[in-house]
């Protein structure tokens, strides 16, 4: 088993396929043709070129697991090439060689390309002038190339230089040239023979006629095909009719884009576009299904032709009225991966959408948190105003300014829950009356109000109301037992704009803490972390700013600025 095991492991290595193999089934071709077909080992040599060719075919990866069916069928390939052992078997047998290695003349790789050039080269020259003149019943034209050329040439083609190419970028067998150069490499020769005979002429004269009016005409071909002069030629044509085969997929296409645009619901959206694939020619109808959802559209009619096309969880099968091509099964592939990627996208949208809705309630969330403990804190105010207050008309009075604004201010923020996606409306009040009616809310909180110039004419309530309520938690829990002095402005800017400026005598922020004060949530054991950041967010909605002024030892200011017009 360890023999067979590294010997199935070396038939895979890729110096043995690109470069080996070929260069030994080049060699057991040469050696059946110099020893002719007559005997046992033409057939046993034909056998091993077989089993060369599996190893070297460019069409199946080497990794690809054969079905036991396709294992039958080639076992029974090389017994028919076994008993049908001929000129005739060789000669077919040399085209299909050639064509093999001709198809891949356009690799991009120039050794691959002189490598296979010259194989191919090879091929040809036993085939035309060894076994089609056996087969003619002529004698060999030229016996010193087949005895001395060919030997040369073998050499030369394995001791070509190696260069390693990746299995993907290996140059793909072409069908269209495949078909080309066994055509070719059969119709020169026979044209060969058949001038030979009508014309009298020698075998290798016909065979130099034959190339080059084989040569003029593919020249002349090649021309038409591309002329110039201003000629379009009938490359045009083609590619017309090319277009022309094309535009029902193109207009289905243009459907599936304008349904994508219209259509939010990705299983809608599928159901729609499958029933657009009926306005394809010879469509009549079909099923699909994709993960839990499916159905069926047109005339569902098992019976008639059938394309089954599958792409991951998508399958898709349409109903013909006739055979299906291989250039349409592609076709209809296509529409298939177009298919799954557009509702794949669907999908994917349909998830960004709940995220972005889930992420708004996270912050509306953390945003009504953070007013609710504002209000918390101005109910501590009050608690604490009430216990150490001995006139009751002045309590009486605080608490006939305090409560009405706090219950409004709750009332409001349980209105958010509401419309979570909303922002928070501008509360434009005079400045006056709110500056007042903070001043008596912190009366008792060991906090000066400053008013150094004239005050602005209006404000943003809220805005600064929810600034003011932040700042001052902050400075009391940076105070703890030995509290920290705070200081509170309100100034009139240039524009209309009112600036609120807090002041505090206490720690600075820390420097890594600064640079993402405003622009995310930072750690914090006391809160949530994201008062700031929030106040910033709602501040810029309203065309406004908050700023780290100074961040010292014994000096941290603040600075909350608004714009609001009455």
């Amino acid at each position: 088993m360890t023999i067979l095991h590294h010997l199935l492991t070396s038939l895979q290595s890729p110096l043995l396929r690109s470069r080996v193999a070929p260069a030994l089934l080049l060699a057991g071709v040469w050696l059946t043709v110099v020893s002719g077909v007559d005997d046992w080992a033409g057939r046993a040599l034909l056998l091993g070129q077989l089993g060369l060719l599996l190893i070297w075919q460019p069409v199946v990866e080497p990794q690809t697991r054969l079905p036991r069916p396709a294992l039958v069928a080639l076992a029974l390939v090389g017994a028919l090439m076994f008993a049908l052992f001929g000129y005739g078997l060789m000669m077919l047998w040399l085209a299909l060689l050639a064509s093999l290695f001709g198809s891949r003349l356009l690799g991009v790789h120039r050794h691959l390309r002189r490598f296979h050039l010259l194989a191919l080269s090879l091929l040809l020259t036993m085939l035309w002038l060894a076994i089609v003149p056996k087969l003619a019943g002529q004698a060999l034209p030229l016996p010193l190339v087949m005895t001395w050329v060919l030997p040369l040439g073998l050499c030369v083609l394995a001791a070509m230089p190696v260069e390693p190419v990746a299995v993907r970028q290996q140059a793909p067998v072409d069908f269209f040239y495949a078909v080309l150069v066994f055509l070719l490499a059969l119709a020169v020769p026979l044209g060969a023979v058949f001038l030979s005979a009508t014309l009298r002429l020698s075998y290798i004269e016909s065979l130099i006629l034959v190339l080059v009016l084989t040569g003029g005409g593919l020249g002349l071909l090649a021309w038409l095909w591309n002329p110039r002069a201003g000629f379009a030629g009938i490359g045009t044509l083609f590619s017309a009719s090319m277009l022309q085969l094309g535009t029902p997929f193109e207009h289905w296409s243009g459907r599936l884009t304008a349904r994508a645009a219209s259509e939010s619901g990705a299983e809608e959206f599928v159901r729609g576009a499958v029933e657009d694939l009926l306005a394809l020619p010879g469509v009549s109808g079909g099923r699909w299904r994709l993960g839990r959802e499916e159905g069926a559209f047109g005339r569902d009619d098992p019976t008639k032709y059938r394309a089954d096309m599958r792409v991951e969880a998508f399958l898709l099968t349409l109903y013909l009225d006739q055979p299906v091509a291989p250039a349409l099964h592609v076709q209809f592939q296509l529409i298939a991966t177009l298919l799954h990627q557009f509702y794949q996208a669907k999908v994917r949208e349909r998830q960004l959408a709940d995220r972005v809705y889930m992420e708004a309630i996270y912050e509306t969330g953390a945003r009504l948190t953070h007013d609710i403990k504002n209000l918390l804190q101005s109910l501590k105010v009050l608690v604490a105003a009430g216990e150490t207050s001995h006139e009751p008309a002045r309590l009486n009075a605080l608490y006939a300014r305090q409560l009405p604004e706090i219950a409004r201010r709750l009332e409001a923020t349980l209105g958010k829950l509401s419309a979570p996606l909303q922002d928070d409306p501008a509360d434009s009040r005079s400045a006056l009356s709110w500056w007042e009616e903070v001043r008596c809310r912190y009366a008792d909180a060991s906090v000066e109000f400053l008013t150094p110039g004239v005050l602005p004419d209006r404000v943003d309530a809220l805005l600064l109301s929810a600034a003011l309520d932040n700042v001052v938690q902050n400075a009391q829990v940076k105070g703890g037992a030995a509290g920290v002095k705070l200081q509170i402005s309100l100034l009139a800017m240039d524009g209309g704009v009112a600036c609120l400026e807090a002041v505090d005598n206490g720690t600075p922020v820390p420097a890594d803490v600064a640079k993402t004060l405003f622009t995310r949530p930072v750690r914090s054991n006391t809160g949530l972390g994201v008062g700031l950041y929030q106040i910033a967010q709602l501040a810029r909605a309203r065309g406004g700013g908050i700023e780290l002024v100074e961040n010292r030892e014994g000096r941290v200011r603040f600075r909350v600025c608004c714009r609001c017009e009455g």
